[in-house]
């Protein structure tokens, strides 16, 4: 005859049973009216050959995109990989105000544009801080991704 300690296990494993064919019944949270959109673009820099001169990458949505009028920007990822020792600082900037943050790393995720216009352009400006035992010239891909609500 079995005894409680062997049904227990038994019995918690149908009482999980029941309480998600339970949850199952039970609608959805709704979700947002508008999710998150993006556009992205990517690209290879310009040589960089000596130290204290910079290159710029630039990174606008394709023609083809239909951002819609009025649409704002929640966030931005920038990343930049290169095959080298050199030391860079590199910065993403808004290109319609200007406005930049230092990227640390080979990649920043920023909420730092949130509220600007999604359409406009953005760029990465690079700049060898040293070389570290490599020699010019470098190049830099990069890419940039904007999400916007519309």
């Amino acid at each position: 005859m079995p005894t409680a300690d062997s049904l227990e296990p038994g019995l918690r494993a149908l009482l999980r049973m029941a309480a998600l064919a339970a949850a199952m019944l039970l609608p959805l949270p709704a979700l947002p009216a508008e999710a998150d959109a993006l556009w992205n673009a990517s690209g290879t820099s310009g040589a960089l050959t000596a130290p204290g001169r910079e290159v710029s990458q630039h990174f606008s949505p394709e023609a083809d995109a239909s951002i819609p009028a009025g649409a704002k920007v929640t966030r931005v990822n920038a990343t930049r990989r290169y095959e080298s020792n050199a030391w860079l600082k590199t910065e993403l900037c808004a290109a319609s105000t200007g406005q930049c943050i230092e990227m640390h790393g080979s990649s920043v995720t920023t909420g730092a544009f949130q509220g600007q216009p999604a359409a406009q352009a953005f760029f990465l400006r690079h700049q060898v801080r040293q070389w570290a035992g490599s020699s010019p010239p470098l190049f830099i891909r990069s890419s940039v991704t904007v999400w916007y609500r519309p």
